[in-house]
């Protein structure tokens, strides 16, 4: 081969790992791209995605967007230090015992593993104080995120597995989180002492729920993975009236 082939070949290398170097930083424009990328790895390394729907892949973008990884070259350094060996005894595995009888898959084992597992092995500085909206904002993402990411049947599962943990009136706090947007607290209302009292004893609840559905759902929340809240608010209603159903029902389920 000719110096000038050479030369050639050499330049075009470097302009075909230059452009993929591009398009590896180049950020996910929507949650389908990001998902479908994420299902070519699976196949690459030989699996496939466990329960795939639209809201795993809606929750793996904003997952990447919420640390400022939204790119190829970070979503595939995350599946290769992730430990998705099936064996009976791999940490996958756990994952999923975790969540029983709930179908849960390797976008959600990601972002456990990176928000309760990692997290809670290292000493972290505490969050800067959240504003009363800011908080509000938090738990009504927590509450969308279970219902989009465990629906239909599922859903069941984590109502009940979210009302068992004991508050003294949980109910009559998700009825005043019913109307926060009617009286503007979202906007840029005050909210009163009594507001502030509901709304601390509400967040204190899900910072300390035991149930590992609503853990990871309001560790997403808190860490940056904050819904459209107020498009969303008549679904928000919906499952508000589900969980007060339950709550009033005169004997629970031993879920």
């Amino acid at each position: 081969m000719s110096p000038t082939v050479m030369k050639n070949v050499s330049m075009a290398h470097r302009l075909g790992s230059s452009r993929e170097e591009a398009k590896d930083n180049q950020e996910f424009a929507t949650a389908n791209e990001v998902g479908h990328f994420f299902q070519k790895l699976l196949w690459v390394a030989g699996q496939e995605l466990e329960n795939p729907t639209s809201a795993s892949s809606e929750a793996l973008k904003s997952f990447l967007e919420s640390i400022n990884k939204n790119n190829r070259a970070s979503l595939r350094g995350f599946l290769r230090n992730s430990s998705l060996s099936t064996g009976p005894e791999s940490a996958y595995k756990e994952f999923k015992r975790r969540y029983e009888p709930m179908d849960v898959n390797q976008v959600l084992y990601i972002i456990d593993e990176e928000f309760l597992v990692r997290e809670a092995r290292i000493v972290t500085t505490p969050d800067r104080p959240q504003t009363s909206a800011e908080k509000i904002r938090i738990i009504m993402s927590t509450i969308l995120w279970m219902d989009n990411l465990f629906p239909s049947c599922e859903g069941m599962v984590w109502k009940m597995r979210f009302i068992s943990f004991p508050i003294f009136s949980l109910k009559e706090s998700l009825d005043w989180l019913r109307k926060v947007r009617q009286r503007g607290f979202l906007t840029g209302h005050q909210l009163s002492d009594h507001d502030k009292n509901i709304l601390n004893k509400l967040w204190n609840w899900f910072d300390t729920h035991d149930q590992r559905p609503v853990k990871l759902a309001f560790a997403m929340a808190s860490h940056g993975m904050v819904r459209d809240v107020l498009n969303e608010r008549g679904q928000l209603s919906h499952i508000i009236d589900d969980l007060n159903k339950l709550i009033g029902m005169p004997v629970r389920l031993g879920i």
